[in-house]
C-alpha cells in the first residue's frame, strides 16, 4: 500500500522491473490500469524456483530469454499479454563490452558456492553441486587444463574453497568488477557448470557450454536445470573427461552450427539487436505514444 501510494503521487507512464516474478510488482499491476508495466527476466525459471511462487503472475510486456521460456510460463498458467524472447539483458550488455576478448583459458567453471551459515538452500541442490565440484576438480587435477572459476559472491571462503579443491591451480573472476564473469566467459573455450543462468547466457554468447548433472533417472534431474540439450549425466570420470575433450576440440564454427536451433530456444540473443537496445527502443515508442 505504501508503494502504491508513492506511485499515485509520482504517476509514471511506465513501471519497469528486473525482478520479473516479484510479488509486489504483480500486486501493484492490478491497481494501475493506466500505467504500462514492463518486466525483464533476470534468471532461469526452473521448478526449484517456480515451485516457491504462489502468487498470481500477470505481465503486460515480458522480455524473456527464449522460446522455451514461453512454453514454461504457459504450463505454469502465467498470464502474459506480450512476450518478447530477446535473450538476457546482462549477457547482451556483456557482449557489447567484451566480445572481442582473446581466449586464455580452456574452461570457465561456474561457481555455485554458498556458505552453509548464510544461505537457506535446497539440501538436494547443495549436495549435487558439491558432488559435481568434486568430480570436476578430480578431472582438472589430473589433466593439464587451464581453468578460471567464475565466483558468485564476495565471500573470501568461496575462493579458499576452490583453491583447496583445485590445489591452487586456477584463476578467478573478480565479483567486485561489473560483469567480470562474462569477460572471462569470452576468454574461455568452454563454460561448465551445474544449473547456473550463466550456462544458458553463454549459449547466447555463442560459447561452448556443458552442464553436468547426476542421477539421470530421478525426478529431480530436471528440477534444477531442464536444458537437456546442454547436459551431460555423469556416470564415470573417464567418460566425462572424454566428453569434455570432444567439446574442447570441436571448432567454434561447427559447434555454433550445431547449436543454432538450441540458441533460439534457450537464449535468443541477437548481437546486432541486443536486449538493452530492443527494450530501450520499446520504451521510447511507449513514451512517444503519450505525446500523440
Amino acid at each position: 500500500k505504501y508503494i502504491a501510494t508513492e506511485i499515485m503521487f509520482i504517476h509514471p507512464k511506465i513501471i519497469i522491473t528486473y525482478n520479473d516474478d516479484n510479488y509486489i510488482y504483480h500486486k501493484i499491476k492490478k491497481i494501475f490500469s493506466d500505467i504500462k508495466f514492463i518486466a525483464i527476466q533476470n534468471g532461469l525459471r526452473e521448478k526449484v524456483i517456480t515451485s516457491k511462487i504462489i502468487h498470481e503472475i500477470n505481465h503486460d510486456d515480458l522480455y524473456c530469454y527464449g522460446s522455451s521460456d514461453h512454453k514454461k510460463f504457459k504450463n505454469l498458467g502465467w498470464n502474459i499479454n506480450n512476450l518478447y524472447p530477446v535473450g538476457s539483458l546482462r549477457a547482451g550488455i556483456a557482449y557489447s563490452k567484451y566480445h572481442d576478448q582473446q581466449i586464455e583459458y580452456d574452461i570457465a567453471y561456474i561457481s555455485e558456492y554458498h556458505s552453509d551459515d548464510n544461505y537457506q538452500a535446497d539440501v538436494d541442490w547443495l549436495e549435487r553441486h558439491y558432488k559435481i565440484d568434486k568430480i570436476f576438480s578430480e578431472i582438472v587435477n589430473n589433466n593439464d587444463y587451464s581453468v578460471v572459476v567464475l565466483l558468485g559472491t564476495k565471500n573470501k571462503n568461496e575462493k579458499e574453497y576452490y583453491n583447496t579443491l583445485f590445489n591452487g591451480n586456477v584463476s578467478f573472476s573478480d565479483p567486485n568488477k561489473y560483469l567480470d564473469s562474462y569477460r572471462f566467459i569470452f576468454k574461455s573455450n568452454l563454460v561448465i557448470g551445474f544449473c547456473s543462468t550463466l550456462l544458458v547466457e553463454s549459449v547466447g554468447l555463442d560459447k561452448k557450454v556443458l552442464a553436468i548433472d547426476i542421477d539421470k533417472n530421478t525426478k529431480e534431474s530436471s528440477t534444477f536445470f531442464s536444458y537437456n540439450e546442454l547436459k551431460h549425466y555423469y556416470s564415470n570420470t573417464k567418460e566425462l573427461r572424454r566428453h569434455i575433450e570432444d567439446i574442447l576440440h570441436l571448432s567454434y564454427k561447427e559447434y555454433k552450427s550445431n547449436m543454432k536451433t538450441v540458441k533460439k530456444s534457450v537464449m535468443n540473443l541477437d548481437a546486432k539487436k541486443p536486449p538493452h537496445l530492443v527494450i530501450s527502443n520499446s520504451i521510447n515508442q511507449i513514451l512517444k505514444s503519450y505525446e500523440l
